[in-house]
């Protein structure tokens, strides 16, 4: 039988995924980052929030590709 230790862990703070830095701007300019910024905006509206976390991941992983790349179009466009 397992004895109760007398103790729990303590809580898990989980981030607010509209807070910060969690929320990255879209770069000026940018139609790739314009559409994620319209997804992302829809979503939350919409009450989505995977869908809107995703999108703003989406725009994360693109301004930093496009600024690490900046002397080559890696996108196509």
């Amino acid at each position: 039988m397992n004895e109760h230790r007398g103790t729990l862990d303590p809580p898990v703070h989980l981030l607010d995924p509209f807070a910060g830095d969690i929320n990255p701007v879209p770069a000026t300019g940018c139609a790739r980052c314009a559409a994620e910024a319209a997804r992302r905006k829809a979503a939350r509206d919409a009450g989505h929030l995977f869908v809107a976390v995703e999108a703003s991941n989406e725009i994360r992983r693109h301004a930093r590709h496009r600024s690490d790349n900046s002397s080559r179009n890696v996108h196509g466009a």
